[in-house]
């Protein structure tokens, strides 16, 4: 089964668009069609991200029930350590958390909504898609 990362910004889209095509990648996920693939940085991020005020507002979502959507993401997903990032040159270094997953997972797309991870288009046999790209792959339209 193919291992995929998603960006932080696919899963916080995800959650507030349950119509998008980040929310279609989810649905897929939790259907069995790919494996998850998460590091304890970027499901760190991804809580970070989702705990601001303003997000929380957005989703609707208490402290509450992020902890178990944490939960759930860490024991339905596979969550690696991964103690150093890969060095690469990018634009953006923060963004070097996504690359390093998916390399130590063995993932085959990294799956992203940020230019900085999208211009680099293929790392190492891991290709960086959109979500619309990666559900047209993922389906075969």
């Amino acid at each position: 089964m193919e291992r995929v990362v998603l960006d932080t910004n696919v899963l916080v889209s995800a959650i507030i668009s349950s119509k998008s095509s980040p929310a279609k990648i989810l649905d897929l996920w939790r259907e069995g069609v790919f494996e998850l693939v998460f590091s304890e940085e970027t499901l760190r991020e991804l809580i970070d991200v989702l705990s601001r005020p303003k997000l929380l507002r957005i989703t609707g979502i208490n402290k509450d029930q992020l902890d178990e959507l944490a939960s759930y993401l860490r024991l339905s997903s596979i969550v690696f350590n991964c103690p150093e990032d890969i060095k690469i040159r990018i634009e953006d270094p923060d963004d070097t958390k996504f690359i390093t997953c998916a390399v130590q997972a063995g993932a085959k797309y990294i799956v992203s909504g940020d230019h900085h991870l999208l211009d680099i288009k293929e790392i190492e046999g891991i290709a960086i898609v959109t979500p619309a790209e990666f559900l047209r792959k993922l389906l075969d339209f």
